[in-house]
């Protein structure tokens, strides 16, 4: 995603999932597993489980609108 500089995706994902952490937000749908989203955490989950995770999260509260990051 970013060119200018190396591992600045890296970076940029770090700083979102730390975001939505804040935020309370249970998971992030990678959709396709790689060794590259693989070596940053992410994890394989069989389907059913995925749709279970995913109906506990629609019942949280939602964020809608324009997202900002906090400030540390």
């Amino acid at each position: 995603m970013f060119t200018r500089a190396s591992d600045a995706s890296k970076v940029a994902l770090v700083s979102l999932v730390r975001q939505l952490q804040s935020w309370g937000f249970r998971m992030m749908d990678c959709q396709q597993s790689s060794p590259h989203i693989t070596a940053l955490g992410a994890e394989a989950v069989p389907r059913r489980d995925f749709l279970n995770h995913l109906t506990a999260a629609l019942l949280l509260p939602e964020r809608r609108g324009r997202w900002q990051f906090d400030i540390p």
